[in-house]
């Protein structure tokens, strides 16, 4: 999303913006910036943290939601669940394993604060210095424990960390340290995000573990419920290509 109200689509292989939806809902105001988003699990709703007041600096921000699944030709509807209390929301990531929604502030005024957010209300609770002034980035691990965030442009000098710096915050009270404390690595300093890549396998009809190799046709396929895997399926006809997945329970 970007300054503007608009929800972007952007095709992860090429890089390119294919589809763009104006952001619609009761509250909203003319201009709002969307300055984090994270996913719910296993859905297509999406938490976006809102700035109602993009020119003024350290404006208290907002919690909402965006459900893709209603999204229409040209608008896709927010709920706008409630005003955080705290200034610009700079990340948000949300625990895999018990469902909390943490965020990070940025900006020059009240930035590098470690907050929880209510999922129901929006509100900030356990709001924690990081020891940095700007944040603006906020992501899980794999092993869901681990939290990294990338500090932003207005990260003051003074504090331990210059910007485009990765860091690790600790969950638990909020605290966080740079990864590369002592600057081996130069990195460019306008980062506004970061992300993990789901583990995957990048050969064609290739897939790690299983006993045989995918088909472009074949029915029944199954596999054990403790494999798991992605696939990347060239299709060199036209017209496009179908795939079922049947997941069942045990």
């Amino acid at each position: 999303a970007r300054r503007g109200g608009t929800v972007t689509f952007i095709d992860p292989d090429k890089g390119l913006v294919y589809r763009e939806r104006r952001l619609t809902g009761a509250g909203l105001p003319a201009d709002f910036s969307v300055t984090a988003l994270e996913f719910q699990p296993l859905s297509r709703v999406l938490y976006a943290a809102l700035d109602f007041e993009p020119a003024t600096p350290g404006s208290t921000s907002r919690l909402a939601t965006i459900d893709l699944n209603a999204c229409g030709p040209t608008t896709c509807p927010v709920t706008v669940l409630g005003p955080t209390g705290v200034g610009e929301i700079g990340g948000l990531a949300l625990n895999p394993v018990n469902g909390t929604l943490y965020g990070v502030t940025s900006g020059s005024v009240s930035g590098g604060n470690f907050v929880i957010l209510n999922t129901t209300t929006g509100q900030a609770s356990f709001t924690n210095a990081t020891g940095f002034t700007d944040i603006t980035g906020l992501e899980f691990a794999p092993d869901g424990i681990t939290l990294f965030g990338v500090l932003g442009t207005d990260e003051n000098p003074v504090a331990p960390g210059v910007p485009g710096d990765l860091v690790k915050i600790d969950q638990f009270n909020g605290r966080g340290v740079v990864v590369d404390a002592a600057g081996v690595f130069a990195n460019p300093s306008n980062l506004t995000g970061i992300s993990f890549r789901p583990r995957r396998n990048e050969s064609p009809f290739a897939a790690t573990g299983l006993a045989k190799e995918p088909q472009v046709d074949e029915l029944n396929y199954t596999v054990s419920e403790t494999e798991e895997d992605w696939y990347r399926v060239p299709v060199m006809v036209d017209g496009g290509l179908n795939i079922r997945i049947d997941v069942r329970d045990a």
